[in-house]
């Protein structure tokens, strides 16, 4: 471990939308964390509406995906979900955030493979 990278070889997927989720794995991915962003098929993380719009993005989607690989799934499908499980194997965690989290691992996560499955979850105290 350098203290230029403290999580070099950590693997992170990152399921969470917004601001607070995706900001927590940019700076984790800023640390040498290795983080891939999954986005449903369509519009993807509800953060790419906010503000003007650069194609496909806005201004704060730039900077909360920085550093991270990403892709595009279908959560809903088996197919979608099975791609899910191959970035998840070998001790990956995955981030999620409060219930949009649960949503997006819908059928994915709490189910006999949890040994597989780490989350961490980033929510407001209430």
């Amino acid at each position: 471990m350098s203290y230029e990278a403290p999580f070099a070889g950590l693997k992170v997927v990152d399921l969470s939308q917004g601001i607070a989720g995706p900001y927590c794995a940019m700076l984790l991915a800023q640390y040498g964390a290795e983080v891939i962003k999954v986005e449903g098929i369509g519009d993807g993380d509800w953060a790419r509406t906010l503000g003007t719009r650069y194609g496909t993005h806005s201004a704060y989607s730039i900077i909360g995906n920085l550093g991270k690989k990403s892709i595009a799934v279908d959560l809903k499908s088996d197919a979608g979900k099975q791609v899910v499980w191959r970035l998840l194997k070998g001790g990956a965690h995955a981030l999620t955030v409060d219930n949009a989290g649960s949503r997006s691992l819908q059928g994915v996560g709490q189910c006999d493979r949890t040994t597989a499955l780490v989350i961490g979850e980033v929510g407001i105290a209430r």
